[in-house]
């Protein structure tokens, strides 16, 4: 006969069979995070990050890995959590990891999904430390950052941890996270709020000297004079400074000059600048003084920037306003005693023999060559006349030219410093007779001495005639100091001169010698 079971048995076995069932239950992996992981297991279920600076304190035990989560920093052991934050600014984000013992991953993305995310950054902190994980942001991005931890034969990270944000500096800080300018003309919003100096860097203004800087890298399209300038600025322009080098700390300056409220430099063709905009002075505690500001770049190729491009100068007079903002070519000389820094050049051919009258109203430096000199080129010229003026006591050349021999002009600015000036001249020239072309116009002589004077572009009208002489004459006016005989000749010229004596009385001029050979003798 079969055994029996009384009802009261068959009860007693039913919470057996349900307690087993949801043992099982309980020991079945679910599709989202596990019953005792923590609250921002999940991508959808971040913790939130707001501002410049915040911190978030958990831990990433018990946490679990979603499907399509990719492996963060190629090491991550598939226990991560997640932090989201939105970027309320430009700059450095800092993301640092701390407490816990082993080692542990951070990894930056953007994107919406956990299985098509971008990676942005990642880096390992382990026992003994290690860097954070550090990327340029833009403002009203959002990053999305996993903390793992490692997958490391020592096992996982265990315990609380921390996470420390700070967004502690603008885009740009580091020198090899420079921002890109691009072109003949581009612009950049930037600040050097929170900026830092690196070790290594060169210092870009003496008076802030602990001054933080932000960086910028410029290839130039063409070769010309790039021209720096800011605006927005609430603490006055910052200190700007142009290098060439890919390392912070083997940094070659390039020279650069004023071109009056902006900067400039001579730029070649296919190079890469390094530009570092920094605080240019420090308040009362010597703290530097930060701003924000936008940095304007443009690049200038003047069509007579170099002397072999040089723009006509046409006719026997004229003038001609320009902004001096060209550039100094390797070899070219210096003008008025002071290196070429952003010479235009012109070409002048007379028509007619006299004196060249060159003439600069403005700040800056003049200087006229022989084009008919060596090969012509910009290494190999002889100089006429040189002259540096200022707004307040312009510059001005006279030498002499002969009709059909070409001149080359080359105007330039003044090197930083006080005659600077804003870099638009304006350039007169014209060709007259020489200034002693007269008897009252006469230039003094002193015996023993000498003088220099050219016949090119003289008049004959209202002279005396001189005898031997086919044209007009340059009068020279010598005191008698003794009754010793005084000797008067030429030398250096290139054509038989002819010389005259004359003493003034009150009926006029009266011959007193005269030699047609370059040599005075006793008229008979």
């Amino acid at each position: 006969m079969p055994e029996r079971t009384s009802p009261g048995a068959r009860l007693a076995a039913v919470p057996v069979v349900v307690a087993a069932t949801l043992l099982c239950a309980a020991l079945t992996p679910t599709a989202g995070a596990a019953l005792d992981a923590p609250a921002n297991d999940d991508f959808a279920m971040p913790v939130e990050l707001t501002g410049r600076h915040g911190s978030w304190t958990g831990t990433t035990d018990q946490a679990t890995a979603e499907v399509g989560e990719p492996v963060h920093g190629g090491r991550g052991a598939g226990t991560s959590v997640w932090l989201t934050w939105t970027a309320p600014a430009d700059g450095t984000v800092s993301f640092t990891a701390e407490g816990r013992a082993g080692p542990v991953v951070t990894a930056a993305y953007t994107g919406k999904s956990v299985d098509a995310l971008q990676p942005v950054a990642s880096s390992v902190r382990s026992d003994a430390g290690g860097p954070p994980t550090r990327f340029t942001v833009v403002a009203g991005t959002t990053y999305h950052v996993a903390v793992d931890a490692l997958d490391d034969p020592s096992g996982p990270a265990t315990g609380p941890m921390s996470i420390d944000l700070t967004l502690f500096s603008p885009r740009g800080d580091a020198f090899d996270e420079a921002r890109v300018l691009a072109g003949g003309s581009d612009a950049a919003s930037t600040t050097t709020f929170a900026a830092s100096r690196e070790p290594g860097e060169p210092v870009h203004a003496p008076a802030a000297p602990d001054g933080g800087s932000v960086w910028f890298r410029w290839t130039a399209p063409a070769a010309g004079t790039a021209v720096l300038s800011t605006a927005g600025t609430r603490a006055g322009p910052p200190a700007t400074a142009v290098y060439l080098g890919d390392r912070v700390d083997v940094l070659t300056a390039v020279v650069r000059h004023s071109c009056g409220s902006v900067l400039c430099f001579r730029a070649d063709a296919g190079t890469t600048y390094r530009i570092a905009l920094a605080p240019a002075g420090a308040d009362g505690t010597g703290a530097p003084v930060e701003d924000d500001l936008v940095l304007h770049l443009r690049l200038v190729t003047p069509g007579n920037d170099d002397v072999a491009t040089a723009a006509s100068l046409p006719g026997t007079s004229g003038q001609r306003s320009l902004a001096v903002r060209g550039s100094a070519e390797p070899g070219e000389p210096a003008h008025a005693e002071a290196p070429a820094v952003a010479s235009r050049w012109y070409r002048w051919a007379p028509d007619v023999d006299g004196i060249a009258a060159i003439d600069v109203d403005g700040a800056a430096r003049v200087a006229a060559y022989d084009a008919s000199f060596g090969d012509g080129g910009v290494d190999d010229l002889r100089v006429l006349d040189e002259a540096a003026g200022s707004a307040a006591a312009p510059a001005g050349l006279r030498f002499p030219v002969v009709a059909g021999d070409p001149v080359l002009v080359a105007v330039d600015r003044w090197p930083d410093g006080p005659h600077a000036g804003d870099g638009r001249v304006t350039v007169h020239y014209r060709v007259g007779a020489p200034r002693n072309d007269r008897p009252d116009a006469a230039l003094g002589l002193v015996a023993p001495g000498s003088a220099y004077g050219t016949t090119l572009g003289v008049t004959a009208g209202g002279e005396p005639a001189l005898p031997g002489a086919d044209s007009g004459a340059v009068w020279f006016r010598l005191p008698a100091t003794s009754a010793a005989p005084t000797v008067v000749q030429t030398t250096g010229s290139d054509f038989g001169t002819v010389l005259g004596v004359y003493q003034a009385t009150g009926a006029g001029l009266r011959l007193v010698a005269a030699d047609d050979a370059g040599r005075v003798v006793p008229a008979c």
